[in-house]
């Protein structure tokens, strides 16, 4: 996948367009807004804190969001939406249904060990998700898309071993027990202890991952 394929899978959700010089500049303050976020908590993060890292105006930030949650929200599907590049850039250089569920999941916490600034910003979304209905109905959805293509490598393993179909509530079991291994490994990823040992928890995490699917196809 090339840098602009990429940028439009990052980007395609929130600027369903080529870039404007309004959407750039919008673009501008997210990426302001994850450093704030990263930094301050939620309830305290002011549209100055957004603007300074952002190196605009507060003015400027309250025009393009006028809504302090609809910034929150929005900064959050651009994290989502790069960490979804980042995976989606990794397996898809493979067409083998194992190393393309391999690289998911390395890429995954590969993500996290590269990308500390947004993973504390993730982090705090964690938190406030469990907090605010409004939020939480965001991360379900984001976890049910993240699961859906869990399941889709899954069954394209099943398809290349020739073996027989899965009924879907075993596959959607095996989805979401991946998702809490990537989870737990992105967490301990935060650890000071584990940053120059993240490698290995990288490895780990796709060995626990494959043993979970191999445990459901057997």
């Amino acid at each position: 996948m090339d840098k602009k394929s990429t940028q439009r899978q990052i980007y395609s959700e929130l600027f369903p367009r080529e870039l404007s010089k309004a959407d750039k500049r919008r673009l501008e303050i997210l990426e302001g807004a994850i450093k704030a976020y990263a930094a301050i908590s939620y309830e305290h993060v002011s549209f100055d804190d957004v603007a300074t890292p952002a190196k605009t105006s507060r003015r400027l930030v309250s025009h393009y969001f006028p809504d302090k949650e609809a910034l929150f929200e929005t900064t959050m599907k651009l994290i989502r939406g790069q960490y979804q590049a980042a995976v989606i850039a990794a397996f898809s250089q493979s067409n083998d249904p194992d190393v393309q569920f391999s690289e998911y999941v390395r890429a995954a916490v590969a993500w996290a060990h590269e990308q500390p600034v947004a993973l504390r910003a993730w982090i705090l979304f964690f938190m406030v998700s469990s907090q605010q209905d409004r939020y939480r109905k965001l991360h379900e959805n984001l976890t049910n898309i993240g699961a859906d293509r869990i399941v889709s490598f899954i069954q394209l393993q099943i398809s290349a071993d020739k073996r027989e179909k899965l009924n879907p509530e075993d596959l959607r079991f095996a989805a979401k027990s991946v998702q809490r291994i990537i989870t737990g490994a992105i967490i301990e990823i935060c650890s000071e202890r584990v940053k120059s040992e993240y490698k290995q928890v990288e490895q780990d995490a796709v060995r626990a991952a494959k043993m979970i699917v191999a445990g459901v196809i057997k």
